[in-house]
């Protein structure tokens, strides 16, 4: 999972780099904030941490393209994405807690460099749209905090990161979900939308599989 989350991180940071798109406010920040409450804001675990986000973000926004995207950048990814658990974790937030103490190891940082050779940026380029990590205004609120990976033009896309590449009914469920939130209360910063298609990239083949939305 923590790759994962790792290469969501990178993919979008890369599109950022790549399309001059703007992103959300990441997921790492809802995490400072239940540490900050769960440890204390002048804890010196919170405060290290704290540190380690804010560098890694720092790092991953002077990426000026896709393609140069290097070890240095893979470390900060990982850094982030070991933060994700913390955002989704709620009441149980201070249980991953050791992870805190867990660097990237040289592994992680290999595979994660693998990984992103795989994007191909040719298949994410939006004609005139693409929201990273967009959320749905009243629509995440009432399901307690929904936040997608991409919406390009009119087709919602989540990354999935499994070593089996089937797609499968819970992936389509969570996409149609999406949909719902974004055609019914729009994407925040870009206003109501239309999505006509789902897409999962496959991060592990390289792969963009789409489906009709009405299929």
């Amino acid at each position: 999972s923590r790759m994962g989350s790792s290469i969501d991180y990178a993919m979008r940071y890369g599109c950022a780099a790549e399309f001059d798109t703007v992103s959300h406010r990441p997921t790492a920040h809802t995490a400072l904030r239940r540490l900050a409450h769960a440890l204390g804001p002048r804890s010196t675990t919170f405060r290290r941490t704290a540190s380690e986000v804010r560098s890694a973000e720092a790092l991953l926004s002077t990426l000026d393209s896709a393609e140069a995207f290097r070890p240095e950048h893979a470390e900060a990814a990982l850094i982030l994405g070991r933060m994700e658990v913390f955002a989704r974790g709620g009441r149980h937030t201070l249980q991953y807690a050791h992870l805190l103490d867990d660097p990237p190891t040289n592994e992680q940082i290999a595979e994660l460099m693998a990984l992103y050779d795989l994007i191909t940026w040719d298949a994410l380029e939006p004609a005139s749209l693409m929201a990273l990590n967009p959320t749905f205004g009243d629509g995440s609120r009432w399901v307690g905090g929904a936040d997608a990976d991409l919406v390009i033009d009119d087709m919602l896309v989540e990354i999935k990161t499994l070593s089996d590449s089937k797609i499968t009914a819970d992936t389509i469920r969570q996409l149609v979900g999406y949909a719902v939130l974004a055609n019914a209360f729009g994407i925040d910063d870009h206003g109501d939308v239309e999505i006509t298609r789902l897409g999962v990239w496959l991060a592990r083949s390289g792969e963009l599989v789409c489906f009709d939305l009405d299929d």
